[in-house]
């Protein structure tokens, strides 16, 4: 419906997103060596043993013993970092090279580390709860990219997104105009039981457990200031 190719948000001239630039080449290489099958044929098994498999995180399976796996509490993690195509790779990492570059300057590296990774972690356990007895290698950064979408619209929400509508249309609307609008899409998708390939649910997840997690961030720095 709408891809957005950049936003207006300020940043001062000398900040540099080494995290975000740091988080997209890392999930470029990964799928370019493990998964694309462009250097090594090593798919289904990569997907496997370090994607979140709910039914291996929550004891009702065993992933097979001949591939080499993650233990299946650290699968929320790791899976935040495989992508199942070049398509799905691309579209997550344009998201995050678009909106990551200001929540890691808000939040600081440190900050921004945890909010990608928690929230992504729990954007995925969402999903898996919901079919724990499911064997399918859920994958992708998604989640954690949802989770930025969503501390940004906290953060955010007046400045202009320039997009295209339907990868033709050029278009600058407020980003809370985008964000809702593509909460709304996964929302609908979730409840009409859109594509099984997509984890609708994780997507939902994340967002709305970025936006609190900014939201409190943001009070709670509200709140240091007021006393002072």
């Amino acid at each position: 419906m709408f891809l957005p190719l950049s936003d207006e948000a300020p940043l001062p001239p000398r900040f540099r997103p080494w995290l975000t630039w740091s988080i997209i080449g890392l999930c470029a290489i990964i799928f370019l060596i493990f998964q694309s099958g462009a250097l090594l044929q090593l798919e289904p098994e990569v997907s496997l043993g370090f994607g979140l498999v709910p039914a291996a995180f929550f004891g009702e399976a065993t992933i097979d013993p001949s591939i080499v796996a993650v233990a299946p509490a650290l699968s929320p993690l790791t899976s935040l970092f495989l992508h199942g195509s070049w398509m799905h790779l691309i579209g997550n990492m344009l998201f995050l090279g678009i909106f990551g570059d200001n929540i890691e300057r808000a939040l600081g590296r440190t900050g921004y580390a945890a909010l990608y990774l928690i929230c992504g972690a729990a954007a995925g356990l969402a999903y898996a709860l919901v079919d724990p007895s499911s064997t399918r290698p859920l994958i992708g950064a998604s989640g954690a990219v949802s989770a930025v979408l969503g501390a940004y619209l906290v953060l955010h929400p007046n400045v202009r997104v320039y997009g295209l509508v339907f990868n033709i249309l050029p278009v600058r609307i407020p980003a809370y105009w985008f964000i809702l609008g593509w909460f709304g899409i996964q929302f609908a998708q979730m409840l009409m039981g859109g594509n099984q390939n997509i984890a609708w649910l994780a997507h939902v997840a994340g967002i709305i457990l970025g936006a609190l997690t900014m939201a409190a961030v943001y009070h709670g720095l509200l709140l240091r200031r007021a006393r002072y």
